[in-house]
């Protein structure tokens, strides 16, 4: 789950810095990428698998929404607050909503992926 999402963050956040969509003025690489590491590469994958490992899957849906919209909510204080407080991200044509809809969007798909990834096959499927 966690490499899962590395990936799918590592090729969106190198897009969205050549887009010109955002900038990291202030990163651990700057030679290497344009994108911030620690947010990207290790933050939140980590928090991906959280959300993946414990996720309600037997629950109401008025509970499986509360759950995604706690990580993605709570994401987009984080990335807002380093937004407007540090120089680690800079939206240019992005903001912090478009940017909650990427968030959803990527938990989801690590998240299905993930259910299919450790499916059970039956003897016969084998």
């Amino acid at each position: 789950m966690f490499l899962a999402n590395q990936l799918l963050t590592w090729i969106l956040s190198v897009m969205f810095v050549e887009w010109g969509l955002l900038e990291n003025p202030i990163r651990e690489f700057p030679a290497a990428s344009g994108s911030n590491f620690t947010n990207n590469y290790l933050l939140f994958p980590f928090l991906s698998a959280l959300f993946s490992l414990y996720y309600p899957n037997h629950k109401s849906l008025g509970l499986q929404v509360l759950y995604q919209l706690m990580f993605v909510v709570g994401g987009g204080i984080y990335i807002a607050c380093i937004s407007k407080y540090t120089e680690l991200l800079r939206y240019i044509h992005l903001n912090v909503y478009l940017q909650m809809l990427v968030t959803v969007i990527i938990l989801n798909m690590t998240r299905l992926y993930g259910i299919w990834f450790f499916q059970k096959k039956t003897h016969q499927e084998r």
